[in-house]
C-alpha cells in the first residue's frame, strides 16, 4: 500500500515539475523573442533614419525639393516628428575685447522612432541612439570642420506628424536657404563691423541643447580640440574655438597695450612686420620705440631709439639711429641674446626717419634683410619695455633648418639680418602671444607720439590646429516631415 502511494506521488511530482519547468521555458523563450525583436526593430530603425539622414541632407541643402523615404514597420514603436525641441546657438564672444554677439540661436527639431527605452533620433543632421545611460551617435551631425574652418549648415525640422505603424516620410523644403554668416547686411551690435570673414578677435562658441546633448559632446571633443564642456543641468554641449589674432594692418596701440597674436603658424610664418609712427609736437630726439612679448618666461623686444639732437624734420646724411633685438628662454640655461647696431643711417633705408611736413616720422621694416645687427653685450638705455639685467650670451644657436640659412650657430660679433633676428625670435615666441608697444624719452623726456596718425602691419600664416577658427559659414535651412 505504501509503495503504491509512493510511486502515485512520485508521478505527481514528475508532473508539476515538468508543467513548472515547461512554464519557465515558454516565459524565458516569449522574454528572449521579445528582446530579440525589439533588438531587430531598433536595427532596422537605424538604417531607416541613416537613409532618412542623407536624404532629408538633399532636400535641407537644395538638391532637390523634397524626398519620400520608406521607414519600414513600426510594430514595436512609433515615428514622430517634433518642432521646436532641441536649440542650437553661435555666438562670437569677446570680438571687441568687451562684447559678445549671438549671431545664430533657433530650435533644432527632431524626427524619433521609440521603442522601449531606446530612441532612435535624427536632429541637426546627424542620428543618435538615446537610453537612460546615454547617446550614442549613428552618423554625424551637419558639423564639419577643417583647416580652421567651420562649416553649419543647421538643417532644422519644423513640422509636427506621428506614426505607428507601417511608414513612409515625405520630407519637404520649407523655405530658401538663409545666409546667416557671412553676411554682409548683417552688422555686430556694438559698431559697424559687418558679419563677415576671416573671423578675427575672440572665440566662437557654438552650443546645442538637447536630450542628445553627451553625443554632440563626443563630436565636438573628436572633430576638433576647443574647449568643449557639457551642463548636465540644462543638457547643454558647448565647443569654443579660438579666432586667430591680428592678422594685417593696426592702428598703433597705445603705451602699454599691444597686438594680439594668436593661431600663429609654425615656423618661420610672418611675411610682413612693419610700424610708421608719427609725431604730436616736440620732437623725437633720444625716444626709444619698441615692441615687446612675454610669454611662458619667454622675453622678446626689439628697441629703436633716435640718437640725441636728430629727431628734428632737417635729417643729415650724418644722423643714425640705433637698433636691439634681445631675446632670453629662462629654460634653456642660458644667458640673454642680445644684438644691436648703434649706426643705422637715419635719412634712408628700410629703418629710417622721414619728413612729414614740419614733423618727422619713423618708419621700420622689421623684416628686412638690408639692415644687419651684431651678436655681443650692448649697452641698453635705462628704461625699456622689459628688464634685461642678465648679463648676455656669447653664442646662440638657430635650430629652424631649412629657412633663412638656418641651421647655424652665432658667436659673439657675428652678424645677421634684422628680417632673420625677427622671422626667429618671434618662432621662438609660439603661436599665442601679445606684441605691447613701449616709447619713452624724446624732448623735454616726453615721447611725441601721434596714436591716431600711426599703424603698423602684421602678417602671418595661421595655424590650421584643431582649435582655431579662421572662416566661419553658418546658413539655415528648413524641412517639413510628413509621415504616410
Amino acid at each position: 500500500m505504501d509503495r503504491a502511494l509512493s510511486s502515485t506521488v512520485a508521478v505527481v511530482l514528475l508532473v508539476g515539475m515538468t508543467v513548472t519547468a515547461a512554464g519557465l521555458t515558454v516565459a524565458l523563450g516569449s522574454t528572449a523573442i521579445d528582446g530579440t525583436t525589439q533588438t531587430t526593430e531598433l536595427s532596422r530603425a537605424e538604417h531607416a533614419m541613416t537613409l532618412f539622414d542623407a536624404r532629408t541632407a538633399m532636400v535641407g541643402l537644395g538638391e532637390t525639393g523634397g524626398q519620400s523615404v520608406t521607414l519600414g514597420r513600426a510594430s514595436g514603436g512609433t515615428y514622430e516628428a517634433t518642432p521646436n525641441t532641441g536649440r542650437i546657438v553661435v555666438r562670437h564672444r569677446n570680438y571687441t575685447g568687451t562684447y559678445d554677439e549671438e549671431l545664430y540661436n533657433r530650435s533644432l527639431g527632431e524626427v524619433t522612432y521609440s521603442n522601449g527605452d531606446t530612441v532612435v533620433a535624427y536632429q541637426g543632421g546627424g542620428v543618435w541612439r538615446h537610453t537612460d545611460n546615454g547617446t550614442v551617435m549613428v552618423s554625424p551631425p551637419e558639423f564639419h570642420y577643417r583647416d580652421a574652418t567651420l562649416t553649419l549648415p543647421v538643417i532644422r525640422v519644423t513640422s509636427g506628424d506621428a506614426s505607428g505603424g507601417p511608414s513612409s516620410a515625405f520630407v519637404k523644403r520649407e523655405s530658401e536657404t538663409l545666409r546667416v554668416y557671412p553676411n554682409q547686411s548683417a552688422t555686430y551690435e556694438e559698431g559697424s563691423l559687418r558679419y563677415h570673414n576671416p573671423v578675427r578677435n575672440g572665440t566662437v562658441s557654438v552650443e546645442v541643447q538637447s536630450v542628445y546633448y553627451r553625443g554632440w559632446a563626443d563630436y565636438f571633443r573628436e572633430r576638433t580640440t576647443g574647449n568643449v564642456t557639457v551642463d548636465h543641468s540644462t543638457r547643454t554641449a558647448t565647443v569654443v574655438l579660438e579666432t586667430v589674432g591680428q592678422v594685417g594692418d593696426f592702428a598703433l596701440p597705445s603705451k602699454g597695450d599691444g597686438v594680439e597674436v594668436r593661431g600663429k603658424a609654425a615656423g618661420h610664418s610672418v611675411d610682413q612686420f612693419a610700424v610708421d609712427i608719427a609725431q604730436s609736437g616736440g620732437s623725437f630726439n633720444n625716444m626709444k620705440f619698441s615692441f615687446y612679448a612675454e610669454q611662458e618666461g619667454r622675453k622678446y623686444e626689439v628697441l629703436l631709439r633716435v640718437d640725441k639732437d636728430r629727431g628734428n624734420c632737417n635729417i643729415k646724411s650724418s644722423d643714425t639711429l640705433t637698433m636691439w633685438v634681445l631675446y632670453d628662454d629662462p629654460d634653456d640655461g642660458k644667458p640673454k641674446h642680445a644684438w644691436v647696431n648703434d649706426s643705422i643711417p637715419a635719412d634712408s633705408g628700410p629703418i629710417r626717419l622721414e619728413c612729414d611736413g614740419k614733423d618727422t616720422r619713423i618708419v621700420v621694416d622689421y623684416l628686412t634683410d638690408d639692415t644687419t645687427l651684431r651678436m655681443g653685450d650692448p649697452s641698453l638705455p635705462s628704461k625699456t619695455g622689459l628688464a634685461w639685467d642678465d648679463p648676455s650670451a656669447s653664442s646662440a644657436s638657430f635650430n629652424h633648418s631649412g629657412y633663412d640659412g638656418e641651421n647655424k650657430t652665432h658667436t659673439t660679433g657675428n652678424s645677421e639680418t634684422v628680417g632673420n633676428l625677427s622671422r626667429h625670435y618671434l618662432t621662438e615666441m609660439g603661436s599665442d602671444f601679445k606684441l605691447k608697444v613701449y616709447h619713452g624719452g624724446g624732448s623735454s623726456g616726453t615721447a611725441h607720439v601721434d596714436g591716431s596718425g600711426s599703424s603698423g602691419a602684421l602678417y602671418y600664416d595661421t595655424s590650421t590646429g584643431s582649435r582655431y577658427i579662421t572662416y566661419l559659414h553658418v546658413t539655415e535651412n528648413n524641412v517639413s516631415v510628413r509621415f504616410r
